[in-house]
């Protein structure tokens, strides 16, 4: 595990809290903002939600590929910082002048969340070329568990500061505790050093043909495309059940609303423990092993969800069965194989092989909620818990292939 007293570390850690607290309430209230004060409907909401995953979509290679050009990742996540926080204070006043009405409030809104969406992708970016310049290579997916951890933390903390917040405020001034955090984070930036020595530069190259030529290494390399399609269906299968779980557990089952919550909060907690013991438990059962079980976890969870009419007690316990197998399983399988983009590219290349990973496999997700949420509503929700099911399954297969040792050996 990389040394929680080494500054680099230290600092980042504390990075990465802060960007999860801003990230949290900057997008919680897109949908709160767009309901109680525009009155916007559903399809509005769901467009606020989307703008960020679709914006990985689309420029995550694009990025990946200007990140390698620049020499500072540190620079990028920060400019990136800085941008959402200058977002989100002006969303404040916006609205303090009187802007948030009609078309001209609902575009504001899209455009925080386009911007922020997009600042995000370049944050990424810079957070996935830092990593491997902070920490020697065994100490790369660990580094990436307490990222994974501190985010799910900053998450919770985000949460709980936008509830208590908006039993006092407006809702429109909590964008002023996300632009604080995210101001915070670019402090503690400009604090992490490297003590990796800086990359060669990639060869002087059109951005179409370094960006054909990180892709190209994604799908060439055995185990990196192994994984990218593991990723991208385990993606797929969190996205249907972010669609599917709600409306039956509170709609189908009749789950309290108070209790669903509870249920949440208690997943996130969960969350952050299977991110933090990632890398102990890839370690100890490489990297097929670990992924495999995750995948079976999830499964379990979605058999649970599709047979909780027959099963003894409470539906609450099943539903909860499955939240709580999600959020400990999918953190540690993401973060089992997170290390591998850096071990397996070369150094002036791996922002392209990243940037063309994030592209599949957050892109996958925007996707998988509109085509679920589509089938869903056309076949019926049986049809759509079976795709669920294909999903998880399916998401396991090319883990079966990877090898049978730790990557970190």
């Amino acid at each position: 595990m990389p040394s929680a007293q080494a500054p680099a570390v230290r600092w980042f850690t504390n990075t990465s809290i802060l960007e999860s607290i801003g990230d949290s309430v900057a997008r919680n209230l897109l949908p709160i903002v767009a309901v109680t004060i525009l009155g916007a409907g559903i399809g509005t909401v769901g467009l606020l939600n989307s703008l960020g995953l679709v914006a990985f979509l689309v420029l995550g290679l694009p990025i990946g590929v200007l990140a390698d050009r620049w020499p500072l990742p540190t620079w990028i996540m920060t400019v990136s910082t800085t941008v959402r926080a200058a977002v989100v204070l002006g969303a404040v006043g916006a609205w303090a002048s009187g802007l948030f009405d009609g078309v001209v409030g609902l575009g504001i809104l899209i455009a925080v969340a386009l911007i922020v969406g997009v600042a995000d992708v370049a944050y990424t970016s810079g957070q996935g070329l830092l990593v491997p310049r902070i920490v020697e290579p065994d100490e790369i997916r660990p580094l990436f568990g307490r990222a994974q951890a501190a985010g799910q933390v900053g998450g919770v903390v985000g949460s709980l500061l936008l509830s208590g917040g908006l039993a006092v405020v407006a809702a429109p001034l909590l964008w002023c505790v996300s632009g604080a955090s995210y101001l915070g984070s670019v402090v503690t930036q400009r604090r992490i050093r490297p003590i990796q020595p800086a990359v060669a530069r990639v060869p002087r190259e059109s951005m179409w043909r370094q960006a054909r030529n990180g892709l190209g290494l994604l799908v060439r390399e055995p185990t990196l495309r192994r994984i990218t399609i593991a990723n991208t269906l385990h993606n797929a299968a969190v996205m249907a059940a972010n669609t599917l779980v709600p409306v039956v557990a509170l709609s189908s089952l009749s789950i309290a609303p108070s209790v669903y919550a509870l249920l949440g909060i208690a997943s996130a907690l969960a969350g952050i423990g299977g991110a933090a013991s990632a890398a102990t438990i890839t370690a100890r059962l490489g990297l097929r092993m670990t992924r495999a079980l995750c995948g079976l976890g999830i499964i379990t969870g979605v058999l649970a969800v599709m047979s909780v009419d027959f099963l003894p007690g409470p539906a609450e316990l099943w539903i909860g069965i499955q939240i709580a197998l999600a959020a400990v399983c999918g953190p540690i399988a993401l973060v089992a194989g997170a290390d591998l983009p850096a071990k397996l590219s070369p150094p002036e290349r791996l922002g392209a092989v990243m940037g063309a990973q994030r592209t599949v496999v957050l892109g996958i997700m925007p996707i998988a909620a509109v085509a679920i949420g589509a089938l869903g509503s056309a076949a019926g929700v049986d049809s759509a818990l079976r795709t669920w099911l294909a999903l998880a399954v399916a998401a396991v297969i090319p883990c079966l292939f990877l090898g049978r040792e730790p990557a970190t050996e």
